[in-house]
């Protein structure tokens, strides 16, 4: 599997000595873009949708989506109930999302592997995706939701949400 770096954006500097023509100073500043994972779908009443493999339980789940052409490792991003409070859970390190994949976490407070340390609001509330250095990668604020219909975007990765009365968890 081939990982890659997001686009990266750069910009050059260069100092010279007038009348010289010579370079005495030169920097390169990267500025990394962020990849494009999204949060894609998710189901914050589940009572018979899909049972997370670890408990056997019918938990609140979120669903990420890789549009990056390559696999992105999302060591040290963060989810989060809270757009406050944006550090809230941290993917575990090593998590891989592959290139056009999905990645299921399981929002169900149990906090271990791919379960986060919060549930989900049928009530109505906010999920957010952020990068190891704290910049919203992706975010969005829901209203209430009806058990076992999940909100999702259509198409993948795209712009417009629509309920789902067949959830598509990782597909």
């Amino acid at each position: 599997m081939s990982l890659a770096a997001p686009s990266l954006l750069r910009r050059l500097t260069l100092s010279t000595v007038l009348g010289l023509g010579s370079v005495t100073a030169a920097s390169v500043t990267a500025v990394q873009a962020q990849p494009q994972v999204f949060v894609n779908e998710l189901l914050a009443s589940n009572s018979t949708v899909v049972a997370a493999p670890d408990f056997g339980d019918f938990a609140d789940w979120i669903e990420l989506y890789n549009a990056e052409p390559d696999a992105v490792d999302l060591s040290g991003y963060t989810l989060t109930d809270d757009l406050e409070e944006p550090d809230r859970w941290q993917i575990p390190d090593g998590t891989i999302i592959p290139a056009g994949g999905f990645l299921l976490i399981w929002a169900d407070d149990e906090d271990t592997g791919l379960h986060t340390d919060f549930k989900l609001s049928a009530g109505g509330e906010q999920v957010g995706l952020y990068a190891p250095d704290g910049t919203a990668v992706d975010t969005l604020t829901y209203g209430e939701q009806t058990t076992d219909i999940s909100l999702g975007r259509s198409p993948d990765g795209g712009q417009s949400f629509q309920l789902f009365e067949t959830p598509t968890p990782g597909a």
